[in-house]
């Protein structure tokens, strides 16, 4: 985070939502600062539509998406601390940037499509060995950054 972002929110149909810190570009335009952990459909990097809803900065679409794309993971339950952390180099050895939201919970930022594949080969692998489930977090419903109806991804 720099002292320049700001806080802003998206909302889920349920009545949840995410905070996401984002860099105000011009107007009600913000680049996306972080790796999103719950939302669909928004990455790092992405210029949103933002404007005030109450307090908060509300998320209203994309306007120019980055190139970057999103995926989550979560560790099973047997590959807890250390353990977690050859996983995670050989994710970052491939491209892909990491934020962690807990000790078991992941948000992949992968910054160039180019590596898309090499990544999600190197998850399967790892989700085929039992060591994680991971998902990736394409918009599931058109002008929603919730899943809403859509078939679930295993996670």
């Amino acid at each position: 985070m720099d002292k320049q972002d700001v806080k802003v929110h998206v909302t889920f149909e349920n009545g949840s939502g995410e905070c996401l810190w984002a860099r105000q570009t011009d107007g009600d335009l913000y680049a996306i600062q972080n790796v999103p952990f719950r939302a669909f459909g928004l990455n790092h990097g992405d210029i949103v539509r933002a404007t005030t809803d109450g307090a908060e900065l509300e998320v209203e679409r994309v306007v120019q998406p980055s190139g970057h794309m999103t995926m989550r993971l979560i560790f099973s339950e047997h590959i807890r601390g250390d353990a977690q952390q050859p996983y995670l180099d050989a994710i970052k050895k491939h491209g892909g940037q990491l934020e962690r939201a807990d000790g078991s919970l992941v948000a992949v930022d992968v910054p160039d499509v180019s590596l898309w594949n090499a990544i999600v080969a190197l998850l399967e692998s790892f989700e085929a060995a039992n060591v994680l489930h991971f998902e990736t977090c394409q918009e599931r419903q058109p002008g929603r950054f919730d899943a809403g109806d859509a078939p679930a991804v295993a996670m």
